[in-house]
């Protein structure tokens, strides 16, 4: 077990020695979490991992039921992990996303986010947040999920109505919509 940690640790130290330091400081955004398996079936993801993270009361709780192509987490307010913190105090809705009343931002409005952590790319993490709370009666809209582009600990770009694929392709079917980019945005692929 020794022998393996040593392993693991000198992997990591070289991962940071080749990488540049923006590339370290995404690696270490994400370690303190299980990474979701890009490409990512939202279809799938929503049919067969949401029932399973609803409580009686049908909200979404961080879990690992999913495993392994998903590791859904729920934001909490009282974290200081700069992820949770992003994604609960981002507001969807001044990024184009709409139906985001009495959701966005999640923390001001009390309601869980969810969200899926991906392998970052290069200096750029990305992240899918969800609105999986069951909503009864209409007390409000519910938000379809975004994808969200961080770098340098900031949102850079949001996108929704894709699914993003193992070369950070977002797909609409087998159209192309857009490419993530080292700088952070999702641009049209040419």
């Amino acid at each position: 077990m020794r022998f393996l940690k040593a392993c693991l640790f000198i992997g990591v130290s070289m991962l940071g020695a080749s990488a540049g330091a923006a590339d370290v400081a995404a690696t270490k955004m994400v370690a303190g979490y299980k990474l979701s398996k890009l490409p990512v079936d939202l279809d799938r993801y929503y049919s067969s991992c949401v029932p399973k993270i609803r409580n009686a009361k049908g909200k979404p709780q961080t879990s690992d039921k999913c495993a392994p192509d998903y590791f859904p987490y729920v934001a909490d307010p009282k974290s200081t992990d700069p992820i949770m913190k992003l994604v609960g105090n981002h507001n969807y809705g001044k990024w184009g996303q709409q139906y985001t009343d009495g959701f966005s931002p999640p923390f001001q409005q009390k309601v869980p986010a969810t969200f899926l952590v991906f392998a970052a790319m290069g200096r750029v993490v990305v992240v899918h947040v969800d609105d999986l709370e069951v909503v009864r009666n209409e007390q409000r809209d519910v938000m379809s999920g975004v994808f969200l582009s961080i770098v340098d600990g900031k949102i850079v770009d949001q996108i929704q109505g894709c699914h993003l694929n193992s070369s950070y392709v977002c797909m609409d079917g087998t159209i192309p919509m857009a490419k993530l980019t080292e700088s952070g945005k999702f641009e049209n692929p040419k």
